[in-house]
């Protein structure tokens, strides 16, 4: 029962300060206060005895049991299933089908498959007899019947797969969406390739979640993309997708972006300016200058303070770097000096 026993506060404060540079959290929070793991594929692959692209054959519940956590009663109900193994992708199994337990309770949103669903499945070995997902959050990805290209490495092939699954028109699109996290999650040649691929989609939500995926990567080939997007999203793009999109320039730091990042602080709205000041600052870069003295005259306060530190880090003027709050107790001192200075510097 490694899912259900857990220090629900302990964990809850942990996540609570576990956020990157860039603010993006390691953990999502649901309505219900439900803490759910971030989806990191290599993470996955490295922690699983077993990946397998199977069908679920039989699926059904084995047992229910009665827990306790945090003074809260419920129920547990433990289901197996008959897994048919298609293909291996990492570890050994000389059986063509495998017994897989999932859980399912009403505290947890743990996913479960549906009879006959084909998928790529991490799991762990339980023992001699049977497996369990090593992550019950994202215990399987998208999966075609066709394999890919055998590649060299687990991750690798994984990624192949995600890539070809993309490419089918049967697999759905929250699927589709899922498997594109995943792909965002991994720093690679072969998974940029194919989120520049998608970035291009008829499919507006894929074509946002895939440029949002690659600009959490630092790759900015689809900025020329991201830019349309921001500044006239489609009539039928979500906008909890667009601000996914906007927050994800956050993490850019490649230069070559400057040219596309000063036209978003300059015209974008107010979230978007946020984070494209964010992203000039972090380039480090000297052409960020002009953006970023154009974000000392924004109306809001914290793009204002991104501008002040951007141009203190690109002239290494680190006495004129204030801390937020010591920013935001004397800001026009630090505006007043910046603005000077880009009057003479100009």
């Amino acid at each position: 029962m490694r899912y259900i026993i857990s220090c629900v506060v302990l964990v809850t404060c942990f996540a609570l300060l576990q956020y990157n540079r860039s603010g993006m959290p390691l953990y999502f929070y649901r309505f219900t206060s439900e803490i759910v793991p971030g989806l990191f594929l290599a993470q996955l692959i490295s922690d699983s005895d077993l990946i397998v692209v199977g069908q679920v054959a039989t699926f059904g519940e084995e047992r229910r049991e009665k827990l306790t956590e945090q003074g809260q009663s419920f129920e547990v109900i433990h289901y197996i299933s008959k897994l048919n193994v298609s293909r291996l992708i990492k570890g050994k199994t000389d059986n063509s089908s495998i017994a897989v337990e999932f859980l399912s309770t009403p505290i947890r949103s743990y996913v479960l498959p549906s009879r006959d669903r084909l998928a790529l499945f991490f799991l762990r070995k339980v023992d001699e007899k049977r497996y369990e997902p090593i992550e019950p959050y994202y215990p399987f990805l998208a999966a075609v019947p066709n394999p890919p290209k055998v590649e060299n490495t687990d991750l690798d092939r994984v990624i192949g797969e995600l890539s070809q699954a993309l490419e089918y028109p049967n697999v759905s699109e929250t699927d589709k969406r899922v498997a594109i996290a995943a792909l965002g999650s991994v720093d690679t040649e072969a998974s940029k390739l194919t989120l520049r691929r998608v970035s291009n989609d008829d499919n507006i939500s894929l074509q946002i979640a895939a440029c949002a995926g690659l600009l959490g990567l630092n790759d900015v080939s689809q900025m020329s993309v991201v830019e349309r997007l921001l500044l006239n999203p489609p009539k039928n793009a979500p906008m909890s997708m667009i601000n996914k999109l906007s927050s994800s320039l956050a993490r850019v730091k490649d230069p070559r972006a400057i040219p596309f990042l000063s036209k978003l602080i300059a015209i974008g709205d107010l979230q978007t300016r946020r984070n494209a000041s964010m992203a000039l600052r972090n380039t480090g870069d000297r052409q960020a200058s002009s953006a970023l003295i154009t974000a000392l005259m924004d109306s809001d306060r914290e793009v204002r303070y991104q501008g002040v530190m951007g141009l203190a880090t690109i002239t290494k003027q680190w006495e004129w770097a204030p801390a937020y709050d010591v920013y935001s107790a004397n800001e026009q001192r630090y505006l007043t000096y910046w603005r000077e200075w880009a009057k003479m510097n100009r």
